[in-house]
């Protein structure tokens, strides 16, 4: 009985020292995996801009638009209307310029270059086309200057299309 005592009181320390080693590992785990959040994380979660205020000055041809009735009344669909030069509708050419201050120009010109309608200035917030008085007039949804067609699409609010169906439109342009 001596002896059982005595191997159960020397394996004790042992044990202890094991538990605590054991507690500390722990520990350490916990304070390593306490912060599921990315250590570089710049922009508070905001997405990041897709495109440049500068990378849009150019000359855009409209290819598409798809017009989100539903968005507006539950009861109608949508409607996609593709742009040819051909049949009617017809391509609608944009020159679109960028200023110093990143004020971005859209103005609608014939084939031949000459103005048709009205410019419209925007300022890019990330990826969020907005008016000079900071209304939202649009969202730049994709941009690929390597596609041949689908350079770039806009999904503009109600009031801010250049071609205006009293619903979001969601425009599709080539370089």
């Amino acid at each position: 009985m001596k002896n059982d005592l005595k191997k159960q009181t020397e394996s004790l320390p042992k044990t202890g020292l094991l538990s605590i080693v054991t507690v500390i590992l722990m520990a350490f785990c916990f304070a390593s995996c306490d912060n599921d959040e990315p250590e570089n994380n710049d922009n508070n979660g905001q997405a990041t801009s897709i495109v440049s205020a500068n990378e849009l000055a150019g000359e855009w041809t409209l290819v598409k638009d798809v017009v989100l009735y539903s968005k507006t009344d539950t009861s109608k669909s949508d409607e996609t209307i593709s742009y040819s030069g051909n049949s009617a509708p017809r391509y609608h050419f944009y020159r679109v310029s960028v200023s110093d201050n990143e004020v971005i120009s859209i103005t609608e010109t014939s084939a031949s270059g000459s103005i048709i309608g009205k410019t419209l200035e925007l300022k890019l917030d990330r990826n969020n086309l907005m008016t000079l008085d900071g209304k939202k007039a649009g969202t730049i949804t994709n941009y690929d200057k390597s596609h041949s067609w689908d350079n770039l699409r806009i999904e503009w609010a109600i009031d801010f299309s250049p071609i205006s169906f009293n619903a979001p439109v969601i425009s599709t342009y080539m370089l």
